[in-house]
């Protein structure tokens, strides 16, 4: 990923979350959630997948961020007992206005390998209306677990996929 599509992800991603957030002041939000973006996306079992357009790779859809399963989570600072969850972690997806309704989100999803979806249950841990509606809408089963977005420990045993063109 480019530093250009990590500023991209980051941006797009504080804009588009900041109702989501709670009650929290927005100048507190934006310097704490784009810390808290910028290590989840820097952490190397984490992917992110950008959607572009193939005659101008500058020209950027959107994104879909994701972390492949199994993924472990160990609850507390120290001594906290650790639990497997076999399920992909999705973190969020993100399509420009103009861009929506088009298929690219499916798209982000079948290039990613998350296709099957539609047949399999996943963990998420950034709540949107937009995305829940979406969710149902492909028939996914999605388990809210926004602790994992916390974790610093992450392993990856897979290659990292980076960009989706579209024309």
């Amino acid at each position: 990923m480019t530093l250009d599509d990590r500023g991209f992800v980051v941006g797009a991603w504080l804009e588009s979350y900041e109702r989501f957030a709670g009650p929290l002041p927005s100048d507190l939000y934006a310097s704490a959630y784009r810390e808290a973006i910028s290590r989840l996306i820097a952490q190397p079992a984490v992917r992110v997948l950008m959607a572009f357009c193939a005659d101008e790779p500058r020209r950027l859809f959107g994104f879909l961020c994701w972390e492949p399963g199994p993924v472990e989570f160990k609850s507390g600072e120290r001594g906290g007992k650790r639990v497997f969850y076999e399920e992909d972690v999705l973190h969020y997806c993100y399509i420009k206005w103009p861009h929506r309704r088009l298929g690219i989100a499916r798209a982000l999803f079948a290039h990613s390998g998350l296709a099957e979806g539609c047949r399999r249950r996943y963990l998420y841990t950034y709540r949107t209306d937009d995305g829940t509606s979406i969710a149902q809408h492909m028939g996914l089963g999605l388990r809210f677990k926004p602790k994992l977005a916390k974790r610093q420990d992450r392993k990856s045993t897979k290659e990292p996929q980076t960009c989706a063109s579209f024309r």
